[in-house]
């Protein structure tokens, strides 16, 4: 559960879902996709709508960003499950096990038409094209990962690349989305995207401790002798160097949340 400060957002993001998905309730995905985002924290339209509130926000409204890069986040899931042969998500049947494969795969073709519109809500162009970077880079992390387990153990600098790409490459589009919604200046946009790629992959690193399943070498000593570093250390310099990121913001209440938010993904 996040704490009280964060959880208005949360609630604000979900009705911001309801809200910009109602027109889609006469199509068949309509219901498997609102099942699918039925439940999660909103980790990646929190940290977008934090980032564009620290820049002082704009006339433009971040939720409906907010609710694309969480249908990116979801449908990247669905394919996780699908591509692992994963039968549960959140104690719950699979997407893929509950409405079948094809489904699964159609949904996520869909998901992404609808991404779409929601990205072209925004005059600024980029919004859409980090939308489509993050895309793009996750799905390189996934073949990545195919690839590089398929080898064998992973490495310390084969887990953290394919970490970065994964999961880091959201959070990073999610934090400079806000920062363009916002219309904050290019060394801002450049900061906070800096700020959520280094989250995201601190963030990552500590569920993959959680759950060592498949990361078990690299895990063991995640920073191997070039980075010099054991799993508590790498996380905390991750946090520090977050830290760091964030302190330099004029709004001090932004700094606090950005604090609390960033605790959340370690678990602090």
């Amino acid at each position: 559960m996040l704490r009280p400060e964060l959880q208005r957002y949360v609630k604000n993001i979900d009705a911001a879902i309801e809200a910009k998905l109602a027109p889609y309730r006469g199509s068949r995905f309509y219901e498997p996709l609102m099942t699918a985002l039925a439940g999660g924290k909103r980790l990646r339209p929190l940290l977008l709508l934090l980032s564009y509130e620290s820049l002082g926000g704009s006339e433009a409204d971040p939720l409906s960003a907010a609710v694309a890069v969480e249908l990116l986040h979801t449908e990247s899931l669905i394919h996780d499950d699908l591509i692992d042969r994963d039968l549960e998500r959140r104690g719950a049947p699979a997407f893929h096990v509950k409405y079948g494969e094809q489904l699964a795969i159609l949904s996520v073709d869909y998901a992404l038409s609808v991404i779409l519109e929601l990205g072209l809500e925004y005059e600024d162009s980029r919004v859409l094209q980090e939308m489509a970077r993050a895309v793009t880079r996750t799905c390189e992390g996934q073949l990545a990962e195919l690839q590089l387990k398929g080898r064998g153990p992973l490495d310390a600098k084969d887990y953290l690349h394919i970490v970065e790409l994964k999961t880091g490459s959201l959070f990073e589009a999610s934090a400079k989305i806000g920062a363009l919604i916002a219309e904050a200046a290019p060394s801002e946009i450049e900061e906070l995207a800096a700020l959520g790629r280094n989250l995201g992959s601190t963030y990552q690193i500590c569920d993959d401790a959680r759950d060592r399943e498949g990361w078990a070498s690299a895990m063991d000593d995640p920073g191997g002798e070039e980075q010099g570093a054991s799993l508590p250390q790498l996380v905390q310099q991750l946090r520090a160097e977050a830290a760091s990121r964030f302190a330099g913001l004029g709004n001090p209440q932004a700094k606090k949340l950005l604090g609390m938010y960033a605790d959340e993904l370690i678990g602090v």
